[in-house]
């Protein structure tokens, strides 16, 4: 097989590019393993993360749900409608401003994000036996850090 050089207008890749490729190839594992475990109960992936959000921290409004999901509000408003007439979610009313809708889990949708994260908790805790726990922290630091500075410089 012939191999292709780059263009002679095109820079080499960046020295990083395999690591930023390994960052990306494992979250979208991770990913599938996630949806391959949560399938059976006919959850996706941004339902399994809509679930977890609220496990988390409940009373979130639709738009601080949609920016933990990284997600659009709209995109996250059809899937809390589905996930109220399933009861797995309630809508109530904002101490602060009755207009603002809080999101909160039923007992039916508590029970499934635990079990939700019960699968997330145990496909980290595989990633994470690939590391010792320093390796860990500055995996943590350095993609903040590297989060940070994208967020500063292009949004």
């Amino acid at each position: 097989m012939k191999e292709h050089a780059l263009p002679t207008e095109l820079e080499p890749p960046h020295e990083a590019t395999n690591a930023w490729l390994a960052v990306v190839r494992a979250y979208n594992i991770c990913g599938k393993a996630i949806s391959a475990q949560i399938s059976p109960a006919g959850l996706n992936l941004m339902q399994h993360e809509i679930l977890i959000n609220l496990l988390l921290r409940p009373g979130q409004s639709q738009q601080e749900l949609a920016n933990r999901c990284f997600s659009a509000k709209s995109g996250i408003s059809a899937m809390v409608s589905d996930f109220e007439r399933q009861d797995m979610i309630t809508r109530e009313p904002s101490p602060e401003d009755a207009r603002k809708k809080l999101l909160f889990l039923t007992e039916k949708g508590l029970k499934q994000a635990k079990s939700n994260y019960a699968v997330q908790n145990n496909i980290v805790a595989d990633i994470a036996a690939q590391f010792s726990s320093d390796d860990t922290g500055k995996l943590e630091k350095n993609m903040n850090a590297a989060s940070d500075a994208l967020k500063s410089k292009y949004l």
